[in-house]
């Protein structure tokens, strides 16, 4: 990638004149080894700060050795090295004009870059006004019109809807990660444990689940103290529509008297068929900042047939009102079963054949043949969320 000489003297001096502010946290366990917490104890909801100790730099969270990390050989991509403030992110928006092509309009992430479609929006920053919940979530613009993101494969743009996975470009409605993680649940109260999600390796996109039911993050504020964390975070603004692609969205994290104390890091988000979304996260700009499921979204996956039910109003399932769709074979095996589907009939209900699952999550393991699409699941009471029945041959005697 070309840089002009102009575009690097402006990122020099913009690394020298920044200010090395400490970051915020929620509390001293967050900060580096190498790093000095400042907190005032005798003081209620004050969020003390990280900065990097004497011979180190960065950002309290990250500190480098300001010698062995000289020149980045401690700096991953798409980051560079300061003296002054450790690795950094490039914006390869102002460094390059070849980073998007015309007429995409590129916009600046941490690491990255993306090209979006050049669609205008309102847009409205969160307050940080301490004295109200209620206010500072009022202040979110729910109706925020999103940009759609286009991403690149190598030298190719992928086309709408599609990103760049396993160096081809895909569908992330087919290809994600289920994350099932029951302190997720922002009906939840954390318990001993305490969770940061900046400390996680994010690879690609994810599908959220409690239980077996698909769910999706809140979009209003959400307790603190909940998610397995400190401050959960959640989004300020609206879902995507399915013909609104891949987005990218504000992320919130509500600490303190503020919803949205933290401005976290932006992520994907889109909308697939079926009902659900997928979400490409990244790491937050601090801890302890954790994603949060809401339980009761999963009410809004229910097809028009089915009924949205809860036993402890904590896990919420969808369940059918009569209308089910008849197995067009069932195969025995000695250790496993077979199931086939009608395609058509599994298209009539929003599910994507791609996609499908059986009640349990995990259980996708299927091909297709000739419009009936075949899953695979063990010879076992209970397997995949299935209710295994025998009986005997009516002249042998034996069971099937």
């Amino acid at each position: 990638m070309m840089i002009s000489g102009a575009a690097v003297l402006l990122l020099l001096i913009s690394a020298v004149s920044a200010n090395d502010a400490d970051v915020p946290v929620t509390d001293c366990a967050a900060c580096n080894m190498d790093a000095t917490c400042h907190s005032s104890p005798d003081a209620d909801d004050v969020t003390p700060t990280c900065s990097c100790s004497a011979g180190f730099v960065g950002d309290g969270l990250y500190c480098y050795n300001r010698t062995a990390c000289a020149g980045g050989v401690c700096c991953g991509s798409g980051y560079r090295w300061s003296s002054e403030q450790g690795c950094v992110d490039i914006d390869e928006c102002a460094s390059s004009d070849e980073a998007c092509t015309s007429p995409l309009v590129c916009e600046n992430t941490l690491g990255s870059f993306d090209c979006r479609l050049p669609e205008e929006g309102v847009t409205s920053e969160p307050t940080s006004d301490p004295e109200s919940h209620r206010r500072s979530e009022r202040s979110v613009n729910r109706n925020v019109k999103q940009h759609s993101v286009v991403f690149r494969c190598g030298g190719v743009i992928c086309p709408a809807g599609q990103d760049c996975v396993a160096h081809r470009c895909r569908d992330p409605c087919t290809y994600n990660t289920p994350l099932n993680d029951p302190w997720r649940s922002a009906s939840i109260d954390r318990d001993d444990g305490l969770v940061c999600d900046r400390a996680v390796n994010w690879q690609g996109w994810y599908r959220l689940f409690l239980g077996n039911g698909s769910v999706q993050m809140p979009e209003t504020c959400v307790p603190k103290h909940r998610c397995g964390t400190h401050a959960p975070l959640w989004l300020p603004e609206r879902h995507p529509a399915p013909s609104d692609g891949i987005v990218s969205s504000r992320v919130c994290g509500h600490w303190g008297h503020d919803c949205c104390l933290f401005q976290s890091n932006r992520i994907h988000i889109k909308a697939c068929p079926g009902n659900y979304f997928v979400y490409k996260f990244v790491k937050p700009p601090g801890c302890h900042l954790a994603y949060c499921a809401d339980p009761k979204s999963v009410c809004g996956t229910c097809r028009p047939e089915e009924t949205c039910v809860s036993e402890d109003r904590v896990n919420w399932r969808c369940v059918g009102n009569g209308r089910s769709i008849e197995a067009s074979g069932l195969v025995c095996g000695r250790s496993q079963m077979q199931m086939g589907l009608d395609k058509a009939q599994l298209a009539s209900r929003g599910l994507d054949a791609l996609s499908a699952h059986m009640a349990d999550f995990r259980c996708a393991a299927h091909n297709e043949i000739k419009g009936v699409v075949w899953f695979r699941m063990e010879r076992k009471g209970g397997s995949c969320g299935t209710q295994l029945r025998v009986r005997p041959h009516p002249i042998k005697g034996i069971l099937k």
